[in-house]
């Protein structure tokens, strides 16, 4: 009998059925492996994209929040500066009023405390925390002591980079 020359399998795939089902085995396990790496990349690539698009989203909406937070802070800055209290220089005044206003949570979440600063002896006054009282911000390192900004108009306000002073153990943005 003449041998079989359709077949592109060598002699030693052809007699044998185990080896050719170990061929067709191991090409199954290559194809599963490749389907696989292929749908664990597209899955890695929309997890990706996901976790992005909610970074951003989250991002967004916290930068919303702050902007809020701090216009809200500044219109309280606005209002409080204006009120008759603080006007006339009288330290005990200023003191009761600032006092007043922590205690009837009239300031912005999150302000730890509000001062009245002597802007030309560069001292606080008066706070509504009187460890703060008689401290000169410069002295303590204050960003906004250090390099005093400059206003326009008395509705101006400021604010700081986040910045630390030895007196405190949490940052501070000064507004």
């Amino acid at each position: 009998m003449a041998p079989n020359t359709d077949s592109l399998l060598p002699d030693s795939l052809r007699k044998s059925y185990a080896t050719q089902l170990g061929v067709a085995l191991a090409l199954a396990i290559v194809l599963m492996v490749a389907f696989g790496l292929v749908v664990s990349s597209q899955a890695s690539a929309t997890l990706n994209d996901d976790v992005e698009s909610d970074l951003t989203a989250l991002s967004e909406s916290q930068s919303a929040q702050l902007d809020s937070w701090l216009n809200n802070t500044q219109r309280s800055v606005r209002s409080t500066s204006a009120n008759p209290a603080l006007q006339d220089g009288r330290t005990a005044q200023a003191d009761q009023y600032l006092q007043g206003l922590v205690e009837r949570e009239e300031v912005p979440e999150n302000v730890a405390a509000v001062h009245y600063l002597n802007t030309t002896s560069m001292t606080i006054e008066a706070s509504s925390n009187e460890d703060f009282v008689g401290v000169n911000p410069r002295e303590q390192g204050a960003a906004f002591a250090e390099n005093p900004p400059e206003f326009d108009s008395p509705t101006d306000t400021y604010v700081s980079e986040p910045f630390s002073v030895p007196l405190v153990d949490y940052p501070i943005i000064a507004v």
